[in-house]
């Protein structure tokens, strides 16, 4: 995660091009969102689990069975949106389509995620999908968060990879629908 900070950083200083990165964790692992309380999120955590927090927002994730991939950019890179506001609905669709066609497949639009049940400290982001999270039939099978800075924009994610199919032509398709030219 502070490689995440760290390259973001160096993206805005124009030090580093703008970077997908796609990793997993050696051991399960808990992460939690920066605007969560290590104490609560301590309770949620599965005894023995590492417990790592993320510089983007969101509640927090059990990786056992994830691909995760980080995307660093400074603001008014093409292809990425300017709006902040379209950018989680344009990384989702981004890796939406690089996914197989899958039966039930789909993003989910805002007026059809419940309403958060559990407190923000509690909150389990595969637990709780939001607008724009990719669902299978009704389970988020991937989702992820932001981290906006004064230049630049992080989003780190998590995706199930029993939906992914082969991974490192997974990882070429998000690659090429990033950086299309």
């Amino acid at each position: 995660m502070r490689w995440d900070e760290e390259n973001l950083a160096a993206v805005i200083q124009r030090r580093q091009p703008p970077t997908l990165r796609f990793f997993h964790f050696s051991e399960p692992t808990l992460s939690y969102g920066r605007l969560q309380n290590l104490t609560i999120v301590r309770t949620l955590t599965p005894t023995g689990w590492p417990v790592v927090r993320r510089p983007t927002a969101g509640g927090h994730v059990r990786h056992e069975n994830d691909l995760c991939l980080s995307l660093c950019w400074r603001t008014g890179t093409p292809p990425m949106p300017r709006a902040v506001t379209q950018v989680y609905e344009w990384v989702h669709r981004l890796i939406f389509n690089a996914l197989p066609p899958l039966e039930g497949l789909r993003l989910a639009a805002c007026c059809d995620t419940p309403k958060a049940g559990a407190p923000f400290d509690q909150r389990n982001c595969f637990r709780e999908p939001v607008g724009h999270d990719i669902l299978l039939n009704a389970q988020k099978i991937a989702g992820g968060a932001l981290a906006v800075k004064k230049g630049g924009i992080l989003y780190q994610g998590s995706i199930q990879r029993s939906v992914i199919g082969e991974i490192a032509s997974f990882q070429e398709r998000v690659k090429r629908l990033c950086w299309p030219g």
